[in-house]
């Protein structure tokens, strides 16, 4: 290694930092410049956080997948030296990303997540469980418990590849910028994680082989068997995602909407009058079962649309109205002048992707 790398060791981890910080500032910076609303340019940070921090997982596996097929690389140390920074990099975007999503799509309330769907149920799961290994290891990342842990050290740590795979549940299953899966993002997304779990499987083997004589009855069955069934396993399933049909962004549409469901409203006061403050509160319908819907699932980061266009089209607004706890939704707004104004809803119950209601008010 170079002088010059020598004496940057020290250092890298400060570099490391300090990039990560100018670029949540960077993103918050283009997204204060790019999108007028602040809600919308707040969910637009939420996303590109959480896209930081995935991609700070790979970052943070490459150096040790470096050292295990290139022992002798001349960069080897000074990138050893980084990996620690890049896995608090990838915490501190992680709490970044989960502080905005927890005051902005549920509304900084925890009890939001009961009414959410299965689906989204589940990816929360994932996430609180893999932000809570990353919680453990960014509490163990620094020298002093490293020196008191000792061997235990390596053990806990070997979880991050349980919470970088919880990581990758969460985004597939809910993430914004995975809803079109032939996009860039979910493709570029889904060949890291091929590669990087073939890599890791080859360094897992060049480990075993290297120790041959030492391991045990179950090792050398999972050794012959398992880890070639891995390998078919992550390679099917990665070509798979890769060479997919290509995504129709309109099929929800053009299923059709479902006719099960009606929503009701009432405005309080009920005499609407122009410039006047008005509460609506809205209820949807279940008319099998003609109870009200309780859980919904969230398109576009929120759990109802709300579109007011008046008949003379001279009149618009989008609104997200609230969720309550009692299965309502409400919204607060007012009207410009007298007239016919058309309400269109947009949300999505359990068992159907996307649901419009038309009222006229």
């Amino acid at each position: 290694m170079s002088l010059t790398l020598a004496k940057l060791i020290p250092f890298i981890r400060r570099i490391v930092y300090s990039l990560a910080i100018l670029w949540a500032l960077f993103l918050y910076w283009k997204v204060a410049q790019t999108i007028p609303s602040p809600t919308s340019a707040l969910q637009a940070l939420t996303r590109n956080y959480a896209l930081s921090a995935l991609f700070l997982i790979f970052a943070t596996l490459t150096p040790g997948l470096i050292r295990a097929y290139f022992p002798k690389f001349f960069l080897n140390p000074l990138l050893i030296k980084a990996r620690r920074a890049l896995g608090l990099s990838t915490f501190f975007f992680i709490v970044l990303h989960v502080t905005l999503a927890f005051f902005i799509n549920l509304s900084g309330s925890i009890t939001s997540v009961y009414f959410l769907s299965q689906k989204h149920q589940l990816a929360l799961l994932f996430s609180a469980t893999a932000l809570t290994i990353f919680l453990t290891l960014a509490a163990t990342s620094f020298d002093f418990m490293v020196r008191k842990l000792k061997t235990k050290w390596k053990f806990i740590h070997r979880f991050f590849y349980l919470a970088a795979i919880l990581s990758l549940f969460h985004a597939f299953l809910i993430g914004s910028h995975f809803t079109n899966v032939n996009g860039l993002i979910p493709r570029l997304t889904v060949l890291f994680a091929t590669v990087f779990i073939l890599l890791e499987i080859g360094a897992t083997v060049k480990r075993l082989f290297a120790n041959l004589q030492n391991l045990n009855t179950l090792q050398k069955v999972f050794l012959s068997l398992g880890l070639p069934a891995l390998i078919v396993t992550t390679l099917y399933y990665g070509f798979t995602a890769l060479t997919q049909k290509p995504f129709d962004p309109h099929a929800k549409h053009k299923q059709g909407y479902s006719q099960d469901y009606s929503l009701t409203y009432v405005a309080n006061p009920n005499t609407i009058t122009p410039n006047q403050e008005i509460e609506f509160t809205f209820e949807v319908i279940d008319k099998r079962t003609n109870k009200k819907v309780e859980k919904f699932n969230i398109i576009q980061e929120k759990l109802m649309h709300l579109v007011i266009i008046s008949k003379d089209l001279n009149y618009y607004d989008h609104i997200h109205p609230n969720y309550n706890d009692n299965s309502t939704f409400t919204i607060k707004t007012s009207f410009p002048k007298e007239g016919t104004y058309n309400f269109y809803l947009e949300y999505s119950p359990p068992d159907f992707s996307e649901n419009v209601s038309q009222i006229e008010i």
